[in-house]
């Protein structure tokens, strides 16, 4: 969990200290130190330099303790990580696919040696659900009558109900309930193999989620209805799809704007 890596990190290099020992100046020392240093980020294999946005996110949550021992605890008076300078924030990678590029992925899913890989991935992709998401869905939260799914835990934590397309309840119907787990299997390397057959480049999992919202606003759906199902607890998040073309939004300027000339 990034989080509890981040919290070990400060556990480790700072929870010894006396509280008035940690100065601005001690935690622009870190945030220069955790820069650019090797770290295996979550859920990788592979050992990387960190990145300014998770020094930030290190930063962040070091703020958030001081926050608490100044407003709640008043052990402190002020908060020393709120007079350094965070490196900036990251700019969101939306990268959906386009019309031909999901049509050859769907394919590819669907020769794959895997029969789990094309129903997770038709799921998530017009779900919008995330990769952990899908992969803990359990039979129990799925209504094919009613066809509606059940996230109990969520990124958010809070859980979050979703339609489901006839084509993707037609698709679960078939499958074979073994267990508690909608999906129980692992469709990591079949997922990787099926880009590289369908010669997409530059696609995460993850962006299958942006996929479904881009789809969605280029049909018409307004950004809130687009953070409803994706489980946005606001609108920030979702204003990076604000730039998709929008069917609806150009009926509306068409309707109130069309005689202007």
């Amino acid at each position: 969990n990034p989080t509890t890596a981040c919290f070990a990190y400060w556990r480790e290099h700072l929870g010894d200290l006396p509280l008035h020992k940690i100065t601005p100046e001690l935690v622009a020392t870190h945030r220069d130190r955790l820069h650019g240093a090797d770290c295996r980020g979550h859920g990788h294999q592979s050992v990387k330099p960190r990145s300014p946005a998770t020094v930030r996110n290190y930063m962040i949550e070091l703020s958030r303790l001081f926050t608490l021992a100044v407003r709640e605890l008043r052990v402190m008076e002020h908060n020393p990580v709120a007079r350094v300078t965070k490196p900036p924030a990251s700019r969101p990678i939306v990268r959906f696919l386009s019309d031909a590029e999901r049509t050859a992925l769907l394919a590819a899913c669907k020769a794959s040696d895997s029969p789990d890989l094309y129903p997770f991935v038709l799921f998530a992709l017009t779900t919008g659900a995330r990769k952990g998401e899908v992969a803990a869905l359990e039979w129990a939260r799925v209504d094919l009558a009613r066809r509606w799914a059940i996230f109990g835990t969520t990124k958010n934590g809070d859980a979050r109900g979703v339609p489901l397309t006839e084509a993707v309840c037609a698709v679960l119907a078939k499958r074979p309930r073994t267990g508690p787990l909608v999906f129980p299997s692992d469709i990591t390397a079949a997922w990787h193999g099926a880009i590289a057959r369908a010669g997409i480049v530059d696609f995460r999992f993850h962006d299958l989620r942006h996929s479904c919202a881009s789809t969605l606003v280029q049909n018409g759906a307004n950004l809130a209805e687009v953070a409803t199902l994706l489980g946005h607890r606001g609108l920030a998040m979702t204003l990076r799809y604000a730039h998709v073309g929008n069917a609806g939004t150009l009926r509306l300027v068409d309707r109130v704007m069309g005689d202007v000339a």
